[in-house]
C-alpha cells in the first residue's frame, strides 16, 4: 500500500486517502462501480500509486456530491486555492420557507464565524490551527451568502 505521506502522492490522494480509506466517509467499491474502474484502481489512486487524472477527479467530485451534497471538501481543494468559492446550482423555485432557511443558517454561520475569530486572538496570537479554524467558518459563510445570492438572483430572472 502507498503512504498518502510521500512525495509522490498528491494533495488530493491524500484527500482520497483520508476520506476513503481512514475515515471510511465513503465506500471505494461504490466509487469504483460509479467510475466504472476495478475496486483494485480506485485503491491504486487512493494509496497514491496511480495518478488521477482531471477527468477522474471530475467525476470523484460528482460521485462525492451525490452521496453527500453539503461535502464540498474535494471541490474546495481545486476552487479555493484558484480563488473560488464552489456554488450550488438553484433548483426551482426560491419558497419563502426555505428562503428564511437560509437567512437563519447565514446569520448561524456569521455567529460561528465571528466565534472562531475572537477565540483565536483571544490569547493575543494567532496560530496556524487556529487561522485554518477562521477560514474554514469564514469559507463555509462566504458559500452560503453565495448560494443565497445565487438563488435569489434566480427568482429576478
Amino acid at each position: 500500500m502507498g503512504n498518502p505521506n510521500s512525495s509522490l502522492t498528491s494533495e488530493f490522494q491524500s484527500l482520497l486517502y483520508y476520506k476513503f480509506t481512514f475515515k471510511k466517509e465513503y465506500d471505494k467499491n461504490e466509487l469504483a462501480i460509479f467510475l466504472a474502474k476495478a475496486p483494485d484502481t480506485v485503491q491504486r489512486y487512493c494509496s497514491g500509486r496511480l495518478p488521477v487524472t482531471a477527468d477522474t477527479a471530475r467525476d470523484i467530485i460528482r460521485f462525492i456530491a451525490k452521496k453527500n451534497p453539503k461535502d464540498t471538501e474535494f471541490l474546495e481543494f481545486f476552487c479555493l486555492e484558484a480563488g473560488f468559492l464552489p456554488l450550488p446550482i438553484s433548483k426551482g423555485k426560491l419558497t419563502k420557507e426555505e428562503r428564511e432557511k437560509d437567512q437563519i443558517r447565514l446569520a448561524i454561520l456569521n455567529g460561528q464565524a465571528l466565534k472562531e475569530i475572537e477565540d483565536a486572538f483571544n490569547d493575543g496570537k494567532l496560530e496556524r490551527h487556529e487561522l485554518k479554524k477562521i477560514e474554514k467558518a469564514l469559507t463555509r459563510l462566504q458559500e452560503k451568502a453565495g448560494e443565497l445570492k445565487e438563488k435569489i438572483r434566480k427568482e429576478a430572472l
